[in-house]
């Protein structure tokens, strides 16, 4: 299985998103999952070395494969079984959505992480393209992983139907799997076990896509 995760990366407004969702492309890495990560082209040639540096800490065996437009984005998702997009985010949203339309058979899985709160002007910009976007990407992604912290609510009017809705939390049942069994043999930790809900989720999707 070959996956492609969609990280916002506009200066240092989705700094947390970015650093759990490269954490995340490091523990499915080492559960044998295919995973490459493109963050959208905002900001200076500088800035990218510095998120090079922040992925280094946070996904050691990842090579970054630096910024990308949206449009050079969406180009490249017919190389893929599976997209995973990490919202809210700023950027090729309008791109996502036509190729989803183009391709209704390949899985688009977006995993909410927070709301976005506007503390400046371009922040504004921001939640205004969040709260117009975001509606549409979970309406059409085939599965919305959700922590149940405060994102609850603010899927749940997003998304008409509840089977796509996965809560994420620390309990060792998913998908109605009891995977306690694996925690004790394999000695996972907190991201280990994340890592594998998430393939566990992709499997579902995708039918089982090797």
């Amino acid at each position: 299985m070959k996956v492609l995760h969609i990280i916002p990366s506009a200066f240092n407004y989705f700094d947390d998103i970015r650093a759990e969702a490269f954490e995340l492309v490091e523990g499915l890495h080492r559960l044998g999952v295919e995973a490459d990560a493109f963050t959208l082209q905002y900001g200076s040639a500088g800035a990218s070395k510095r998120y090079e540096g922040q992925v280094k800490e946070v996904a050691p065996s990842r090579h970054f494969a630096g910024t990308v437009r949206g449009e050079e984005l969406v180009a490249s998702f017919g190389e893929y079984d599976l997209i995973h997009v990490h919202c809210p985010f700023f950027g090729a949203a309008r791109g996502v959505l036509h190729w989803k339309e183009l391709n209704p058979k390949i899985p688009l899985v977006a995993t909410y992480h927070r709301a976005f709160v506007a503390t400046d002007l371009f922040g504004w910009c921001i939640k205004w393209y969040s709260d117009y976007y975001l509606p549409k990407i979970l309406s059409v992604a085939d599965a919305v992983v959700y922590e149940p912290r405060d994102a609850a609510n603010a899927v749940v009017k997003y998304v008409k139907d509840s089977r796509k809705l996965v809560e994420l939390n620390s309990s060792a049942n998913f998908l109605g799997v009891d995977l306690s069994g694996a925690l004790s043999e394999f000695k996972l930790g907190t991201k280990e076990l994340l890592a594998l809900k998430y393939k566990m989720l992709y499997n579902e999707v995708t039918g089982g896509v090797s």
